[in-house]
């Protein structure tokens, strides 16, 4: 705790004896208590005697009404248990009367009541109004508790009647709770509102709308008295109030409350209000408003879905009540849904420039997702696919990878539909890109074809804008992670496949067999098809490690299955030709992946020697002197003494150099070389990018090693199986130079002839799975 925090805190236990003795005679009480609390002056942690007496009574009795209804039932067999039960809800109910009794008395008690003048000023210029705005501060929490306690603690209200008051909501349908609620509310705003007008900052300025702690203590959740007067309040105001409220009815597990939250975020996010609600808070800094009604509408949902009725409660988020205390908020258009709700937010949020609002508020429909029956997945999903086709053009990356992850995530079961979405999603980036690898083999046009845009049918014509390389990229990163997911899936499939079945004389049956086959074969079909688009399109350097991660694990899986299709000994069904055909051809472009990558390094490492050049010819600019000094710095100990010389090939000479010197530690560090010598920033960043080129070419090891077992399966499975030879000339076996220890080409040529001669194909070991 700071110095200035410190003597806030100070300040604060100063008035305590103050409040308490105010307090006191209301509670009828004279010993002194004294428990720790959290923020009450600018997150400062006091000690104060009757806030959290109250609020632990609150938690109390929210907590022990279940408690006290099996009191009532006597549900309860063990006698002594019984007695310390009765005497805890006994005790309870002595401190609900004191409390009620203290909540009558405040509800008539203003300011001056409480020691402080009318004609106080509150601000830290001073000791003494300093201490009168702890005072007032303590005051406010005092009414937020108390009135949180009465909420909890209420009646049921009265049957309503045909009477209405100026509120809208009946009179004779409340009860004398109610009245107290608003009593209570009413002063605990007049008193903020008074602390508020009166403060001044260091200068002695008046500062109305300075943000207190007060402005979070005075938001009644339960019934939302004076909801339009708040919605009209500043932002960092309403959002003080209701984040409070959202705290509370949290806390409280309040249905009310938590659905009445939920209509009040749900109307900042209405088509007919996010053009309001983004005119005003665009000008502001922070957190927007819709923002911040994305988020607390989140909360509010993840408790909802904890009860056992939430189904009712999302519901009532969406049901317009005449003459309720929600009514000002009651906006939603009849007939909708929640899901469909959300979505035309999801709509609004797009068309007014609120990208991650719109990307948060499709992680809520996420959320919600496992909760949702079929027909209701179906009415999402027909939004989701509406939404990417209609008029609104997606070019947000943040929106395009939550909205097609959602995609995927309701059509999970339904691989066939994946399989087609996800390739049109792969073609789109292939039709903007409009950049191809070269192959390198004759059989180009025979064998491997190119994926066209023009494959796309009419039904996959999504409305992406994939201009910019930050939306491509988010496109390709949803289509490697939906692949990322299937494959571990299929490797629990398999991990359970041989748990069962992989023991001597325990084979599955001819349909369980079937079964699994059908399975697997069309969850790896569907991810080589999008996988072999995105292996065809020269993609950035910056996706390298996810595409050689998942090509690597795709080739793995793919080589298990063709093992356990030996294993089984099964003709070759149209769906393991469907495989062996996608598989082949994906296996052609992993030499093509491998160099094109290679080359982007290249590039890359280019770029950032310009970017060095670049800022040594500002330097030199600037004077020469700084630049020798400079140079001389960066050669390190074994450059002393000599001139800088300006010429490309002593460059490349002192960066290989450089390189050179740079041991594991250095770089991981990326402080200092292999001599004890400070590294520039240019140095850093070179040594950056050795690491990383290193870590791929380990991972671009690894897929040509799959590459070259898959070739030896396919072999096997060829002279096992003549139909399948004419695969084996789109998966020819590349000679390619990688630094790491793989199998070794010439071998792998030279056994499969010579199995191939002798006419048994390659040894398969043993049975067993």
């Amino acid at each position: 705790m700071g110095g200035e925090a410190g003597a806030r805190s100070r300040l604060a236990r100063l008035v305590l004896p103050t409040l308490q003795a105010h307090l006191e005679p209301l509670l009828d009480r004279k010993n002194g208590w004294l428990i720790k609390f959290g923020a009450c002056v600018d997150s400062v942690e006091i000690v104060e005697p009757v806030h959290w007496l109250i609020k632990c009574v609150t938690v109390a009795v929210a907590q022990c009404m279940m408690a006290e209804q099996d009191v009532v039932e006597g549900e309860w067999v063990d006698e002594p248990e019984k007695l310390v039960k009765e005497e805890a809800v006994r005790a309870l109910d002595k401190a609900k009367t004191q409390l009620r009794q203290c909540a009558e008395k405040m509800r008539a008690m203003d300011l001056s009541d409480y020691g402080i003048p009318a004609s106080a000023v509150f601000s830290f210029n001073d000791e003494e109004q300093a201490k009168l705005l702890v005072l007032g501060n303590l005051i406010a929490a005092t009414y937020e508790t108390v009135l949180e306690f009465i909420a909890v603690t209420r009646a049921p209200p009265k049957p309503a009647g045909a009477s209405a008051n100026s509120r809208g909501t009946s009179t004779t349908g409340r009860s004398s709770d109610d009245h107290l609620l608003e009593a209570l509310y009413n002063r605990g705003r007049e008193a903020t509102d008074a602390i508020r007008s009166r403060f001044v900052d260091a200068k002695g300025k008046k500062k109305p709308t300075q943000p207190l702690y007060c402005d979070a203590c005075l938001m009644d959740p339960s019934t939302l008295y004076a909801l339009q007067e708040t919605l009209n309040m500043p932002d960092h105001q309403l959002m003080a109030k209701l984040s409070s409220a959202v705290y509370l009815s949290s806390a409280q597990a309040h249905h009310q409350s938590l659905v009445a939250l939920a209509k009040v975020f749900l109307a900042q996010l209405i088509p007919a209000n996010v053009a309001a609600v983004a005119s005003r808070s665009k000008d502001t800094k922070g957190k927007s408003l819709a923002m911040f009604a994305v988020e607390s509408l989140e909360t509010v949902v993840q408790r909802v879905l904890e009860y056992e009725d939430y189904g009712e409660m999302l519901e009532a988020m969406v049901r317009n009540d005449a003459g309720s205390a929600t009514a000002a908020v009651d906006m939603v258009d009849e007939g909708l849904s929640l899901v469909q709700t959300l979505m035309q937010s999801v709509d609004a949020l797009i068309g007014a420039e609120y990208a991650a609002e719109a990307a948060r508020l499709i992680g809520v429909l996420d959320m919600l997702l496992p909760w949702l029956h079929n027909a209701e997945a179906e009415n999402l999903y027909d939004c989701v696919i509406e939404l990417l086709m209609g008029g609104t053009t997606l070019s947000e990356p943040a929106v395009l990878r939550a909205l097609l992850t959602l995609m995927v995530r309701i059509k999970w079961d339904d691989i066939d539909a994946l399989e087609t979405r996800l390739q049109a999603i792969a073609l789109h980036v292939l039709h903007e890109m409009g950049q191809l690898q070269e192959a390198g083999s004759s059989s180009k046009g025979e064998y491997c074809p190119h994926p066209r845009a023009a494959d796309l049918t009419e039904d996959d014509h999504f409305n992406l804008d994939l201009r910019e390389p930050k939306a491509r990229v988010a496109c390709v990163k949803v289509v490697l992670a939906f692949v990322g997911d299937l494959l571990a899936d299929l490797d629990w499939t398999f991990k359970e496949y041989r748990v069962e079945f992989g023991k001597k004389g325990m084979a599955p049956s001819l349909e369980r067999r079937s079964a699994f086959e059908n399975r697997v074969a069309a969850r790896i079909h569907a991810a080589l098809v999008p996988m072999y688009t995105l292996a065809v399109i020269a993609l950035p350097y910056s996706l390298a490690e996810a595409m050689y991660r998942s090509l690597t694990h795709l080739l793995g899986t793919t080589i298990a299955y063709l093992q356990l299709k030996r294993s089984m000994d099964t003709r070759p069904d149209d769906s393991f030709v469907q495989v062996i055909e996608r598989a082949s051809a994906l296996r052609h472009w992993v030499h093509q992946v491998t160099l094109h990558f290679d080359k982007q390094a290249v590039v890359a490492a280019a770029d950032v020697k310009e970017k060095e050049e670049a800022k040594k010819s500002k330097a030199a600019a600037k004077g020469k002197g700084k630049v020798k000094v400079g140079a001389g710095k960066a050669v390190g100990k074994s450059g002393k003494g000599k001139k800088v010389d300006s010429d490309d090939e002593d460059d490349d000479d002192n960066d290989e150099l450089m390189m050179d010197e740079l041991d594991d530690r250095s770089v991981t560090s990326g402080t200092t070389l292999a001599g004890g010598d400070a590294m520039s920033p240019a140095q850093k960043a070179q040594a950056k990018m050795v690491k990383r080129q290193r870590a791929l070419g380990k991972l671009a090891a690894e897929l040509v090693e799959k590459g070259e077992m898959f070739d030896v399966q396919l072999i096997a499975l060829a002279n096992i199986y003549k139909s399948l030879a004419k695969y084996l000339r789109r998966s020819a076996i590349h000679d390619v130079k990688l630094p790491a220890a793989g199998t070794s080409v010439t071998r792998l040529r030279q056994m499969s002839t010579s199995w191939a001669m002798r006419g048994r194909g390659l040894p398969s070991g043993p049975r067993r799975l």
